[in-house]
């Protein structure tokens, strides 16, 4: 299974290129099935624009 999260881009915002500190966060969810999960985490977008990913495998065992 692949887990990733989606969220929305305002385009035409005024942004401060300040970068806020690094946090941590967890979230719950529903293992259905034993094997592998991967959780793509969205990085932003290489030179020729595009999308970029962490991918973070994580085996479920019984």
């Amino acid at each position: 299974r692949t887990i990733a999260i989606q969220s929305a881009v305002k385009d035409n915002q005024v942004c401060s290129t300040e970068v806020p500190p690094v946090s941590e966060v967890s979230f719950n969810f529903m293992v259905t099935a034993t094997g592998s999960y991967i959780f793509k985490f969205y990085k932003g977008k290489d030179a020729n624009d595009k999308n970029l990913f962490e991918d973070v495998e994580i085996q479920v065992v019984p």
